[in-house]
């Protein structure tokens, strides 16, 4: 599994930390919303569920590929209205509308409590 693209950049915080349990390493936009996050799961994977933990973000959307080549994403869950919690992380999950097997998933940050959202881990369940 590897991030593929993200639409935000900073050195310091390498979008592929979304991946990566480590509480002191996490991925952060900087920019306006919204911001998103593609992630290859290194081939057809099952999804029912994605986990997250986050700070600064109000709705998360979350787009599903079966294929490899990018061609075709649905919107295949939405976050209700995360609580603004500043300066707290924010653990939340996203239940599929449409569980099934996925090349590639997007995690889209529609818009945020803050100026900038960090995501700090993603889970694919």
């Amino acid at each position: 599994m590897e991030v593929k693209c993200a639409t935000s950049f900073d050195e310091r915080f390498d979008p592929n930390n979304v991946l990566n349990k480590d509480p002191n390493k996490f991925w952060i936009t900087t920019g306006l919303y919204p911001q998103e996050i593609l992630i290859d799961l290194g081939g057809t994977k099952p999804v029912n569920e994605v986990k997250f933990i986050v700070s600064g973000a109000r709705k998360i959307v979350i787009e599903g590929c079966k294929t490899t080549n990018a061609s075709e994403f649905k919107k295949v869950g939405e976050s209700k209205d995360l609580a603004n919690k500043p300066g707290q992380r924010q653990t939340d999950s996203v239940k599929l509308s449409e569980p099934a097997p996925y090349c590639l998933l997007k995690f889209v940050i529609v818009d945020g409590w803050e100026d900038f959202t960090s995501v700090h881990f993603i889970e694919f369940v």
